[in-house]
């Protein structure tokens, strides 16, 4: 420390002087003549002080990321809360408003219904349908915007913290989404959710 003090003794003179006597007029100068070693030690100082900053960031961008509820509003939204009265209509209703962000369409919403009821194909498929429709494509999210949603549609909740930044770490070395949602269709949380949702009810179920 003495050491310390010793080199840099000039400096901190002028730091007392000039900030309790001589006020802001006496930096411009000291500045000026100041030693380069001492100004190189000022700068590497600052960019600690900077990367440290980002460090700050980067935690917060982290907190923030789990907290996109824009794609998960509606978990739960066409269900009963007590968990009965889920039908595949209801199934299909909320993959509109969780994977495309919007109430359903007459049309495409029938069409859907049918081809589970008919045993055309099961809710895994529908559900993947919706993820490689190209109005979801358009949407291009990032990964974590992508995964975010997948939970909230195959697993009706929203991400717990260790298996949200696996999938995410899952993508960003190099997996398909289609690999990651697979995890996801595959998993007995989706088949379970499913099994609430195979009721079959009269009609196109819109009115």
């Amino acid at each position: 420390m003495e050491g310390y003090y010793m080199k840099y003794k000039k400096l901190i003179t002028a730091l007392l002087i000039g900030g309790l006597v001589l006020g802001q007029g006496y930096w411009t100068p000291v500045l000026a003549t100041m030693p380069s070693e001492e100004v190189q030690e000022t700068t590497e100082v600052s960019t600690e002080a900077s990367t440290e900053v980002v460090e700050t960031e980067e935690v917060s961008t982290e907190a923030s990321t789990e907290g996109l509820v824009e794609y998960t509003d509606f978990i739960g939204s066409v269900a009963n809360s007590d968990g009965t009265g889920y039908t595949i209509n209801d199934f299909v209703a909320r993959l509109y408003l969780i994977v495309l962000g919007r109430n359903y369409d007459y049309d495409g919403y029938s069409y859907w219904v049918t081809q589970i009821k008919n045993g055309e194909k099961d809710m895994a498929e529908v559900a993947l349908g919706f993820f490689y429709s190209e109005e979801f494509l358009k949407k291009n999210l990032d990964n974590e915007a992508y995964v975010t949603i997948l939970y909230a549609t195959y697993l009706n909740r929203k991400p717990d913290t260790d298996g949200y930044w696996y999938w995410v770490k899952q993508l960003e070395d190099g997996a398909s989404r289609r690999y990651v949602l697979d995890g996801f269709s595959n998993s007995g949380e989706f088949q379970r959710l499913c099994a609430q949702y195979a009721t079959v009810v009269e009609g196109d179920g819109t009115t």
